[in-house]
């Protein structure tokens, strides 16, 4: 019989895995059935149906822990003995088997000839040891990274094994300096073939996966070798935390895993692991565990590091092949429709999850720990392109395959909401809280960013005018991710809407420390900073992000800015570049105005372009009264044009109301003497 702590040497192939999980899963769908039986107290039968199934599958770990429960229970304490040891022997080491074995024993006649060598086999089953530690990894051309990964390492793991597919910086000379044992690999471009060469040479009880630019988090190596103490444990999902350039983005993830042959990987690209540990893990009664005190720090999406190995384009393309050569692999089909929409590529990320979906929904039930991502991703997609009604039946369809993810029901909220239909989105909302969790199936998408649920929640309660609860949503959203900005962005939103310019600048502050690049981010402040009366500071934070953007919009902020800073013909040229930006027609028909031009008077009646108009008296205004800006005399002169003007009588009201709130007696005069 096969014994986990002597396994034999190499894995086994994908195909035969799948006939392993085949035959596991019929011998598990039959104990589950024999332990009904059990429970309504027809013994004698379910003992028969045991011994039957150990027949047809004698390596059965939790066969034999559960007929040697039976058997203690039925008061034959030798055949109970005989496989609470077998199970043991098998590698289920955990505290209720040997418990249970202690006791069987304890209960058995020491005088009988027959115990003595069950009580040898026992000690010798639970002998303590340390259990050790394999990291696994492929590397190429890593020189800048790998001395960090493993030094990050070298006191926790008890082997380095270390496959590299064709570097020519140096990479294996650093491997072999710091301990590790260099294998050489050709790539073939499949990240599962070189993954499952590193498995070839393990040797340790547990298996460690890292990529060169990840490194374990300093705190995190006394908890990992907890973890690998805990006999319960088969595997464990480690926090991994991606650092994005001034954000990160956390989640849980399978790293981890105890050593056995009938685990591999499969699929180019995407490689997953987690098809094979779930199996096995049930097989043995062991539990898979999430694991967040375990941190594994990424570093390959900062945004140096992104640029310049191209991740995305060489995984993009691998996709492409890949899905082109194998056009039913619905795995495949699924990471490519999700690449496509990560791109911006809607429609043909849509086109993509529609040749998928017939193929999901042909997938049998061992494939639902990715089904359930994928269908969360299309879901999500739907929502995204404005389409909640298909979004809806989709889901609908999903959760009867896979079942209830609280992903799906954060997506059926999103298209809820969409609807206008709110009431029913925040039942949606708290049934996806209170779906358990259960990592031995699945992490789901909604898992690796949790926040997402509080800030649906938040703009559902604002568009039902609840500020006060949508900012104890905003303030839950950031206790659960300090490092992501965009709770802080809707609690600064908040304070805009109270006037607060103060308090909105200093949460956009922080947020900014965490995403000091993202230019809408930088819009944002630059707006708050004018109404503060900022100016100089709201150019600067606004031509940062001109810079990094072409966004029509932040252009016409930063026109904006200009022309309170009496800059007024570089605001004019912007304004000119953005003419579908109703904003900036609004703000060009305003200029227009107080150079008299007639044809002013009929864009102003467009009520589009009106309000953009009205949006930078009211901008000049917030200004005015907190510093001079030479706009001033430019509002002055616009208030008389308009108050000439019969036409333009509601928009005189408008602007009348506008001076009375700031008390801008200059304006009210103008538009006085006008009216006059």
């Amino acid at each position: 019989m096969e014994v986990m702590n002597e396994l034999p040497p190499g894995i086994l192939t994908v195909e035969e895995i799948e006939a392993l999980h085949a035959r596991w899963r019929r011998s598990e769908k039959l104990l589950n059935r024999i332990l009904q039986t059990l429970s309504a107290e027809r013994s004698p039968r379910a003992l028969r149906d045991l011994q039957v199934l150990l027949v047809s599958d004698p390596d059965y770990p939790l066969g034999h822990f559960q007929l040697g429960r039976a058997l203690f229970d039925a008061g034959d304490l030798l055949r109970a003995a005989e496989h609470l040891l077998i199970a043991l022997e098998l590698g289920m080491t955990q505290s209720a088997v040997v418990e249970l074995a202690e006791q069987v024993l304890r209960a058995l006649d020491a005088d009988d000839p027959r115990t003595a060598p069950l009580r040898e086999r026992f000690q010798k089953a639970i002998v303590p040891r340390n259990p050790t530690l394999t990291l696994a990894m492929i590397v190429r051309d890593e020189a800048e990274h790998l001395r960090d990964c493993l030094e990050s390492v070298r006191a926790v793991v008890d082997q380095i094994v270390v496959v590299d597919t064709g570097s020519q910086d140096g990479t294996p000379e650093i491997a072999r300096e710091l301990g590790a044992e260099v294998y050489f690999f050709p790539w073939q471009d499949d990240f599962s073939a070189a993954r499952n060469e590193s498995l070839q040479y393990a040797r340790g009880d547990w298996v460690l996966w890292l990529d060169a630019d990840e490194r374990l988090a300093p705190e995190s190596a006394e908890p990992l070798r907890a973890l690998l103490r805990r006999e319960e444990v088969a595997a464990a999902h480690l926090q991994i935390d991606n650092e994005m350039g001034g954000r990160t983005v956390s989640f849980l993830t399978p790293r981890l895993w105890r050593r056995h042959p009938a685990i591999r990987f499969r699929q180019p690209i995407h490689e997953q692991v987690f098809w094979a540990i779930a199996p096995l893990a049930r097989r043995y009664g062991r539990q898979i565990v999430e694991a967040p005190e375990v941190r594994i720090q990424h570093r390959g999406y900062l945004p140096s590091v992104h640029m310049r190995r191209r991740k995305a384009d060489r995984n993009f393309e691998l996709l492409r092949r890949l899905v082109e050569r194998e056009p039913e692999n619905a795995y495949a089909l699924f990471h490519y429709a999700g690449a496509l929409r990560e791109m911006g590529r809607l429609e043909e990320a849509l086109e993509a999850f529609e040749r998928w979906e017939p193929l999901a929904f042909a997938q049998g039930d061992s494939e639902q720990h990715w089904l359930r991502v994928g269908f969360g991703s299309y879901v999500g997609l739907l929502c995204q392109m404005d389409l909640p009604e298909r979004a809806l039946r989709l889901s609908e369809r999903a959760i009867q395959k896979v079942g209830e993810t609280a992903t799906l029901r954060y997506h059926r909220a999103w298209a809820l909401h969409q609807l206008g239909r709110h009431l029913e989105a925040l039942r949606e909302l708290e049934r996806a809280r209170r779906i358990p969790r259960d990592p031995a199936t699945h992490v789901e998408a909604i898992e690796f960013q949790p926040l997402l649920i509080p800030m649906l929640t938040a703009n559902i309660y604002l568009s039902l005018g609840e500020p006060e609860k949508a900012k104890d949503q905003f303030e839950e959203a950031h206790e659960l991710n300090p490092q992501d900005p965009r709770p802080l962005i809707g609690l600064a939103r908040l304070a805009v809407g109270e006037e607060n310019f103060a308090a909105a600048a200093e949460l956009l502050q922080k947020a900014l420390e965490a995403a000091p690049e993202d230019p809408h981010l930088l819009a944002f402040f630059g707006e708050v900073e004018v109404f503060r009366g900022n100016l100089e500071s709201a150019q600067d934070a606004l031509h940062r992000a001109h810079r990094l953007s072409a966004d029509a919009e932040v252009g016409r902020l930063l026109a904006d800015v200009w022309f309170l800073l009496g800059e007024e013909e570089r605001a004019v040229r912007i304004w000119k570049t953005a003419p579908q930006n109703e904003r900036a027609a609004g703000a060009l028909a305003f200029w227009t105005m107080v150079q008299g031009d007639p044809y002013a008077v009929r864009q102003l009646a467009d009520p589009r372009v009106r309000a953009g108009a009205l949006a930078l008296a009211q901008k000049i205004l917030a200004v005015h009264s907190r510093r001079e800006t030479p706009a001033v005399g430019r509002l002055i002169q616009f208030a008389q044009r308009v108050g000439s003007e019969p036409m333009l009588g509601e928009l005189r009201n408008v602007l009348l109301r506008a001076f009375l709130k700031y008390r801008f007696r200059e304006g009210i005069t103008a538009l006085r003497r006008t009216n006059s």
